[in-house]
């Protein structure tokens, strides 16, 4: 228990700090300065009181964890940035009164059950050859692999795991990792068929012969930055990250952004226009 000594101090410190950072002003209560704001489409209303889990638990029977025992214990309303997808479990979730997000990642995971060969045509791309992987998945076994937003598997494979959540329950979504291709360059990313034609295209779209010509692009017709970098010997992977010799990379960097804004784009208006309705 708090006691009223403990719980007087906590609101005289509380009251200082809003006097301090201006909240309230010394003939104003704080009701008094609060402005009325419009809820985005979709938001939880003030009211809400939202469980994460990233998973259904228990996932074994030595997971101390309930996911259905935490929603009734805390009265919650909203289950969010859950990656499970299993209608079983978003069924029993909605059961309750809830509603439900399901969490996307820029990633290709082992239970999608792709070949290496398949992996290969959705993932970013090192200079070798070899998919991306971020730093913090690399423990991970088997490892979760960097998507490649110019892969047309890879969109197909992202659009197919947001139609499949709606289809199975899932009210609104939760974005982790939007940057996705954004991030690659750090790791060594992407030097994809994909990505190499569209930085071509987009180096054409944006400079002239002789800006390209100041940056070591001689024919832009023919221009590969992937076979441009080897020969001039950059590293891979990591290293790639902390290389910065020449303006080309700036642009790469720039070009991944600009193809980032295009595929949340593309996914989001797919999405609404197959389910025939807006989706938060």
């Amino acid at each position: 228990m708090v006691s009223n000594q403990t719980m007087k101090m906590a609101l005289l410190l509380l009251a200082c700090g809003f006097m301090a950072t201006g909240v309230i002003g010394a003939d104003q209560l704080l009701y008094q300065r609060a402005k009325a704001t419009t809820l985005p489409p979709g938001c939880p209303p003030r009211s809400s009181v939202l469980l994460r889990s990233m998973h259904e638990h228990p996932r074994n029977d030595k997971d101390p964890h309930n996911t259905i025992e935490a929603i009734q214990d805390f009265h919650a309303t909203h289950l969010i940035w859950s990656y499970d997808t299993n209608p079983d479990f978003i069924r029993r979730v909605k059961a309750l009164g809830l509603k439900f997000q399901n969490a996307m990642s820029h990633t290709i995971k082992p239970a999608h059950g792709f070949t290496k060969e398949q992996v290969l045509e959705r993932a970013c791309l090192k200079l070798d050859g070899e998919y991306v992987v971020a730093p913090w998945k690399r423990k991970w076994t088997p490892p979760t692999v960097q998507g490649c937003a110019n892969s047309p598997k890879f969109r197909e494979l992202q659009l197919n795991l947001v139609l499949t959540a709606v289809k199975n329950g899932a009210d609104f979504f939760q974005r982790d990792e939007p940057r996705g291709n954004v991030f690659s360059p750090q790791w060594g990313g992407c030097f994809c068929k994909h990505c190499m034609d569209g930085f071509t295209d987009y180096l054409k779209r944006k400079f002239k012969a002789k800006q390209l010509a100041a940056m070591g692009v001689v024919n832009i017709t023919t221009f590969n930055y992937a076979d441009h970098l080897r020969k001039k010997n950059a590293p891979v992977g990591d290293a790639f990250g902390r290389w910065n010799r020449g303006p080309l990379k700036k642009h790469f960097i720039d070009f991944q952004q600009e193809s980032m804004v295009k595929f949340h784009q593309w996914w989001r208006g797919e999405l609404n226009r197959r389910v025939g309705r807006y989706i938060p």
